[in-house]
């Protein structure tokens, strides 16, 4: 289609890619100034060559080889006046990744590798002048130093120098995902050099993560979730943080637990290590902490299961809700079904013989339609609350305590899912989590006359067993050092007192400490992955 004489080996830029422009899909391609360093040739300012652009053209699709390869849209900048007509915008040094925004006007977002200085993200428009090699970024490189006048070119949208070791941006996408991994209409980049990813939000460039990557490129998939590639051939998918029972928004699971006798919650917040005591509930309630207004917080809530009652205080405004929905003796089972980010309330209702069937009653905070799905069975089967395919949504699901078999409904796809991952016989409690940090659900168990822990890793479908706890500890797994990886975890009821203790994920240490009442409920046994 086209073929662009390159002076030097660097500086090819990378990406091309179509976007439809009022019912016409024209092909837009980022180039690279030439290479060598400081743009030699001055290809970047030269509106004859098509060094140092952003190109425009219109490919031919119909088959006819007597047409030409392309045409170049009319309303392209130097169409039918001096300059190149593939030209869309100049002044780049070398835009090798890039982007559209799927929403809205589908602007088109760049990172410009600098020279040894700056590296920039810029909005490209139709006819933009983006600076190099007169600037680099916002800085006067002084090659031509009488055509340093801000007001001639387009500035960077942000920046950021070498001085902690950056030295060339990867370029990503604006984030528009259902999984609300991130906020709407953040930006997100790299840097090749540090492996640090980054979001540009609210006027702020804001760490997501430092890795040991050399990121090369950005991906998205049709539902608009991303992902990084590493250069040494790795693609790991972005996804947000979040641990049960963090009532700080810290992504770190704070130890809690709801007191039946007063109705009293207390927590100790492990971003500051402060402690808060709340009434909000009383005996014989069934507490059900999750993320009701999606604020990335858990809200304090309560099941009444003597009038099928919800309660919770919303923690973006502490308003209180109130909901009547369920009935005497149904289990309740709050997750996020509809995928908004907003927990839904839910409920299993046993039926009155232990074979009668199970019945998923799930009101969804998106439509605030209700959903009934039937599943498993009354005398063995326990509800389990986890998002075993990765979609950004829980998964009907239930373990059976008698069999050791796990049932789950994958809202990916609808497809039925069973395995046998337990001992069977009453022997094991379920204690799912993401302990490998894939975005999934793993399968787990706690077994009450050994104490060990089974997991099954859905990564790699490996198998890790693990030593820790004993018959009476409460599984309560959880990611309480923050690390994107849930917990082993269990609470031993003792000496009127309530023991922590967890297995660091991120350096294998062992972590205790002593929080609450023997008779105390545990929040993260609650409130699970």
């Amino acid at each position: 289609v086209l073929t662009i004489a390159q002076p030097f080996s660097n500086h090819n830029g990378g990406m091309i890619e179509f976007r439809n422009d009022n019912g016409t899909e024209n092909l837009y391609i980022g180039m690279g100034d030439g290479g060598s360093g400081n743009d030699p040739q001055n290809n970047a300012q030269n509106i004859n060559s098509l060094l140092g652009k952003f190109l425009r053209i219109t490919p031919d699709v119909s088959g006819n080889d007597n047409n030409p390869a392309y045409t170049n849209p009319a309303d392209n900048p130097f169409v039918g006046v001096s300059g190149a007509d593939e030209i869309y915008a100049v002044g780049m040094r070398n835009p090798f990744r890039w982007s559209f925004d799927r929403d809205g006007t589908r602007q088109l977002w760049a990172g410009d590798v600098g020279q040894g200085a700056i590296e920039e993200v810029d909005i490209i428009t139709k006819g933009g002048n983006y600076g190099w090699r007169v600037y680099e970024g916002t800085r006067c490189t002084n090659i031509d130093p009488q055509l340093c006048n801000p007001a001639n070119y387009v500035a960077p949208v942000f920046q950021y120098d070498h001085t902690n070791g950056g030295c060339s941006v990867t370029g990503g996408y604006v984030y528009r995902g259902k999984q609300r991994t991130l906020p709407d209409g953040a930006y997100t980049y790299a840097d090749f050099c540090t492996g640090e990813i980054w979001m540009w939000t609210g006027g702020q460039q804001i760490l997501l993560q430092d890795t040991n990557r050399n990121v090369s490129s950005f991906g998205e998939d049709e539902d608009g979730e991303l992902y990084v590639v590493g250069l040494g051939g790795t693609i790991e998918k972005i996804v947000h943080p979040e641990a049960n029972a963090d009532f700080g928004g810290d992504f770190k699971t704070d130890f809690s637990v709801f007191r039946p006798s007063n109705g009293f919650w207390y927590v100790l917040n492990s971003s500051d290590n402060s402690f808060r005591a709340a009434q909000f509930g009383q005996n014989g309630d069934v507490p059900v902490p999750e993320d009701y207004d999606g604020d990335f917080k858990t809200d304090l809530a309560v099941f009444r299961p003597s009038n099928g009652v919800w309660y919770y205080i919303k923690s973006s405004d502490n308003s209180v809700v109130s909901r009547q929905f369920g009935q005497n003796n149904d289990e309740p089972v709050a997750g996020d079904f509809d995928g908004d980010g907003q927990a839904d309330l839910a409920v299993s209702r046993p039926g009155p013989e232990a074979s009668s069937p199970r019945f998923f009653y799930i009101l969804q905070s998106s439509t605030n339609t209700q959903r009934t799905q039937q599943w498993g069975t009354t005398g063995t089967d326990r509800p389990v609350a986890g998002d075993f395919d990765a979609d950004g949504r829980a998964d009907v699901a239930v373990y059976s305590e008698a069999g050791g078999f796990w049932y789950i409904l994958q809202s990916s796809n609808n497809k039925f899912r069973a395995e046998q991952f337990g001992a069977g016989n009453f022997q094991d409690i379920p204690a799912p989590g993401d302990f490998d940090g894939d975005g999934r659900t793993d399968q787990a168990v706690f077994r009450k006359s050994t104490g060990v822990w089974y997991v099954l890793r859905s990564f790699n479908r490996a198998v890790q067993s693990t030593q820790f706890g004993i018959a009476t500890d409460i599984p309560v797994a959880g990611d309480y050092d923050g690390d994107g990886l849930d917990d082993i975890a269990v609470v031993r009821r003792e000496s009127g007192v309530t023991n922590w203790f967890y297995i660091r994920s991120r350096d294998n240490a062992f972590v205790g400490g002593q929080f609450g009442a023997s008779t105390d409920l545990p929040i993260p046994a609650y409130d699970a992955p």
